[in-house]
């Protein structure tokens, strides 16, 4: 039987090799924990992996991991997960914020804010100012900036799928039924 292993040490070290990396890595837990120190599934508990480099990354401040692009989503287990580790106070999607942001003003929308990756595109609602009155039955048309940073407006069923997806909705042979929601 294999000694316990210290998942503390193992996620420092994780931790180390996520700060010498020239770019912002998009890595799993899982993935990380194979190239770096060539952990084996059999003998380690990736939960625990998990947990622990979360606490280290959270304990120096620094960093975070962001998972942002897998909210709202049931895609698997979250060691398994890639997440994109970046500086604290750093938008992961400033890009695409920035092209969103000029397309607004081209078009006299008062502001955006991120909302949702959505099948690789980021998604972006509109803002309106202050007591200005919008109507809630009218569907909400978004602005997407997809990976080779092309923008445009939502099409009405993107809309509607973005929309039910954030709200947690899936529409299994017509009836509707509440999705689970993770704190990712």
């Amino acid at each position: 039987m294999n000694p316990t292993p210290d998942y503390t040490a193992i996620a420092e070290k994780l931790y180390e090799y996520l700060k010498q990396c020239p770019s912002e890595p998009e890595v799993s837990v899982h993935e990380l924990g194979h190239k770096v120190l060539n952990l084996p599934d059999a003998d380690t508990d990736w939960w625990k992996v998990k947990h622990a480099l979360e606490e280290v990354v959270a304990k120096e401040g620094k960093y975070r991991m962001d998972y942002s692009k897998h909210h709202g989503l049931t895609e698997g287990l979250l060691f398994n997960l890639d997440f994109v580790f970046v500086r604290k106070g750093r938008s992961i999607h400033s890009k695409e914020s920035n092209i969103a942001k000029a397309f607004a003003t081209a078009n006299d929308v008062y502001g955006v804010r991120f909302f949702c990756y959505f099948y690789g595109m980021c998604v972006f609602e509109t803002i309106y100012p202050p007591g200005l009155l919008v109507d809630p039955t009218w569907p909400p048309v978004y602005i997407v900036v997809d990976k080779s940073l092309v923008v445009r407006w939502s099409t009405q069923e993107e809309s509607v799928e973005i929309f039910e997806q954030e709200e947690g909705i899936i529409r299994n042979n017509g009836q509707e039924k509440r999705r689970w929601h993770s704190n990712v």
